[in-house]
């Protein structure tokens, strides 16, 4: 094959690509967005933190130390918050790898 036909097939394979590209019209899905209201780290961690056994069953360490583990851990798991959405909190980040 020649040059010019090598760049006529780049071309026609890079059109074909930038046609078939999935156009995103959100950065956060709808389900997503409600996470601070609906979430189930929202809705039963207080309800957790309440009931000491509960908590204890779930997380597998007492209140106490919950908040002294998040105390030590807080600076170096926190993320900062942008224009766009709130950053997960460490207490939630370590909730979840708890769990």
């Amino acid at each position: 094959m020649d040059p010019p036909m090598i760049t006529a097939l780049a071309a026609l394979i890079l059109i074909e690509l930038l046609k078939n590209k999935v156009k995103r019209n959100v950065l956060v899905q709808p389900v997503l967005s409600n996470r601070l209201t609906l979430g189930i780290f929202h809705s039963m961690f207080s309800a957790h933190r309440d009931n000491p056994h509960k908590f204890f069953s779930y997380y597998r360490m007492s209140v106490n130390s919950f908040n002294e583990l998040l105390s030590i851990i807080s600076q170096r798991i926190k993320k900062q918050d942008t224009n766009m959405r709130r950053s997960i909190t460490p207490a939630e980040r370590l909730a979840v790898t708890l769990r």
